[in-house]
Parts: structure tokens; C-alpha cells; sequence
């Protein structure tokens, strides 16, 4: 199977990688759905699939099950089991094609916000609008790359070319729910390329943090999807539950909700423990 296509579900494939290495999947959109990650282990000359990932917190009481916990209390976060070195810098780039109506020049400051808040934890929990300390991981905008992201117009998770791209483009073969994508690669024990593909037709997107007036019904935030999707590719899986739908990392964004667009306490915990504390100064 190395080399190969694998369906994930959604209408979503990914390649599994012909190195020494793993690629995982994650799609965010309108209902819950699984994510997968493949690999090959030569110690074993095989190929492993692995799907889901359960959070870190233990499950809630059933008499809390079905009660949304405030973003702000609530510690459940889940990991992708791929992670950058610590202390390392995530340079990334953004692709824009024209298509999805929308100015290239607003688009890629809502992604920039939205991967700074991610890497920044930058949260509405506290007066100071970040939670402190910082995770010990950083990123480096480089501008706007001539290459899509290695997502294919079927959602599918292909070779990496050796530069990060967040992007919007064209989704054919997707199901419909279905926003937006991110592949991230790993060699050996680090994430070394990640990539996003978010939905350009048939799901309009709302730039809260440019735009006047009220959100028009049936859009969605896109530095919501944004912080979540660059949250992935920390190594954030998804926080599964009505229990947890209030974190960034619920699998499921609403129309014209922002909240997305910052962490939660699980969000920014899973970030601390993947990365640990960054040193000011």
C-alpha cells in the first residue's frame, strides 16, 4: 500500500507515504467525521492505519454528557500523535487562486490571523487575550506560494513538496459538508510539512475580521477554520462530544460562529503539553 490511496471517509483519500513516515488527515465541516493516519514502520515492513483519537480527559459525567462545558473550564483535548520539534518555526506560505469570491488581499490577513492565534494562544479567556505561557513552537509567514496545497481536488492527502500552504480551492468529489482539509506530514518522530485546502465553492465564507455588519446567514467564519485547521497541524485532533463543542477543536464549526477563532483552555492545554512553555526573553 505504500504509495497508495486510501479512503477516509467524506469523499476524502490520502496517500500513504513511500519514506519512512506518517501522513494524517483531518476534515472539518458541518457534521462530526473520523481522521485517520498512515504510515509505514520499516522495523515491521508494513503499512499501520490508525483512525481516531480519543481526548486526553477522561469522559465527563453522564449526567454532563449532553451539557456544552464553557470553552474557558473546559481541559479535554486529543492529539494527532504528530507534532513539530519544540522550539521550532513553522514557515508557511498561502495560496490563492481567485476562486470563492473573495479579495486575495483579505483572505490571507484572516489566515495569518488565524495561524497567529493558534501558534500565539490567543484566547477571549482571559483580560490579556492570550494564555500564558505561550507553547514553545512559532510560525513564519513567507507570503503567497504558486503552488497549491498537496491536496488534491478529492480531498486527497498527496506527496509533500517540501513547503507548508494553506489555501483555497476547488473540492470536487467531496461531500458537501465537508469545509476544509489538512495533511500533515511526519518523518520519523516530527511533523515536517503540513498543508491546508479550504472549500472555495458551494460554502461561503464570512471574514469577520474585515467585514462590516452582521454575518450573512449560512456563512462561516474563515479564521475560525483557520485556527483550527492550524491547530492540526500542531498536532490537535478532534475534542468529540456536545460536551466539548465550545473548544476550537470541536470537529463541527456553525455558521457565522467566531468563537472558533480562539482557544479554549483544552485547546491551549494540548498545545503546552505537546510543545511546553516558551521562554520570554
Amino acid at each position: 500500500m505504500r504509495g497508495k490511496g486510501i479512503d477516509i471517509g467524506g469523499g476524502v483519500t490520502m496517500t500513504v507515504p513511500r519514506e519512512n513516515g506518517w501522513v494524517s488527515a483531518r476534515v472539518i465541516g458541518l457534521r462530526d467525521a473520523d481522521a485517520v493516519r498512515a504510515g509505514y514502520d520499516p522495523s515491521e515492513d508494513a503499512v499501520l492505519l490508525e483512525s481516531g483519537t480519543p481526548p486526553e480527559e477522561e469522559s465527563p459525567e453522564p449526567g454532563d454528557r449532553l451539557a456544552e462545558r464553557d470553552a474557558c473550564n473546559d481541559s479535554s483535548w486529543a492529539s494527532t500523535k504528530l507534532s513539530w520539534r519544540r522550539s521550532s518555526t513553522i514557515r508557511w506560505k498561502y495560496y490563492f487562486d481567485g476562486q470563492g469570491g473573495l479579495d486575495e488581499g483579505d483572505f490571507a490577513r484572516e489566515i495569518v490571523r488565524g495561524v497567529s492565534n493558534a501558534v500565539n494562544a490567543v484566547t477571549d479567556c482571559t483580560p490579556e487575550k492570550r494564555f500564558t505561557p505561550a507553547p514553545n513552537i512559532r510560525a513564519e509567514f513567507l507570503g503567497k506560494s504558486d503552488a497549491r496545497p498537496n491536496i488534491g481536488a478529492n480531498g486527497s492527502c498527496s506527496r509533500r513538496d517540501g513547503q507548508s500552504v494553506i489555501g483555497l480551492g476547488e473540492m470536487r468529489g467531496v461531500e458537501p459538508w465537508v469545509l476544509g482539509v489538512s495533511c500533515a506530514w511526519q518523518v520519523w518522530r516530527h511533523t515536517v510539512e503540513g498543508d491546508v485546502l479550504l472549500r472555495a465553492k458551494g460554502r461561503p465564507w464570512w471574514l469577520s475580521g474585515v467585514s462590516k455588519g452582521r454575518c450573512p446567514a449560512n456563512h462561516y467564519d474563515l479564521a475560525s477554520a483557520a485556527t483550527h485547521e492550524a491547530l492540526h497541524l500542531l498536532g490537535l485532533g478532534h475534542t468529540d462530544g456536545k460536551a466539548h463543542s465550545a473548544l476550537t477543536m470541536a470537529p463541527v464549526i456553525k455558521a457565522c460562529d467566531t468563537g472558533a477563532s480562539t482557544l479554549g483552555w483544552g485547546d491551549y492545554l494540548g498545545l503546552l503539553r505537546l510543545y511546553g512553555p516558551k521562554r520570554e526573553g
